[in-house]
């Protein structure tokens, strides 16, 4: 009888044990799970590449130019610098042009006039400052942000019967900032955003000393 006392308190004792084992070890397997799971989870390294965007942009809702974009390796929580090159043709404007040539049989000279067409363009390099919002809210495929940018703006305007070296030129040194919206597809992303973009000018061109403008813009990025 004391035999049978002593195996059942040995078996009380030994079951709460190993049912405590039996439970840390499953634990134990379900943390090794998780991990393995967290670890065969796809983690994409494209935001730390180089950025590249071939665009087309609106300015003064009257004209359409095209450009590109470059924004180096994100240096700090998602902040990029980059620059950017746009060339916006305006329309050609037709000024009336006064000619004349002597007719000898009259002995006298005409004067006529015939339409004169100046050609119209701007054409800017801005250094670009991009940080990216709301990055811990947002899924990666949503890639809001805010730009500002600064640098040189050339406004050309030919003059008839006169080089290129003879044309009226201007630069000044124009600003911008907007939001915009990355949309990722792998390797590559659309990009669209809306800036407001300053240019004054110290003396008129295109009859004009300010040209301060919203511009529209929307392109194909890629990663390098």
């Amino acid at each position: 009888m004391k035999k049978l006392i002593f195996l059942l308190f040995v078996l009380l004792m030994l079951v709460p044990e190993s049912q405590g084992q039996t439970m840390k070890g499953h634990q134990a397997g379900r943390h090794r799970q998780r991990k393995q799971e967290f670890s065969l989870q796809p983690q994409s390294r494209l935001d730390r590449r180089p950025q590249g965007i071939l665009f087309f942009n609106t300015f003064s809702a009257n004209y359409i130019g095209f450009g590109g974009e470059y924004f180096f390796r994100p240096f700090w929580r998602q902040k990029r610098f980059g620059f950017s090159v746009n060339l916006i043709p305006c329309p050609q404007k037709s000024f009336p042009d006064v000619n004349m040539y002597y007719d000898p049989y009259y002995d006298e000279y005409i004067y006529y006039q015939s339409p004169n067409h100046r050609t119209r363009m701007l054409f800017s390099v801005l250094g670009l400052f991009r940080q990216r919002l709301f990055a811990r809210s947002l899924s990666d495929e949503m890639q809001p942000y805010l730009i500002l940018g600064a640098g040189p703006l050339l406004a050309y305007e030919s003059v008839p019967r006169q080089s290129f070296l003879h044309s009226k030129t201007q630069v000044t040194i124009s600003a911008l900032a907007g939001f915009g919206l990355n949309y990722m597809l792998g390797g590559w992303f659309m990009n669209t955003d809306l800036r407001y973009q300053l240019a004054h000018f110290s003396r008129p061109i295109y009859n004009k000393k300010v040209m301060d403008s919203w511009m529209f813009k929307f392109g194909v990025g890629r990663y390098f």
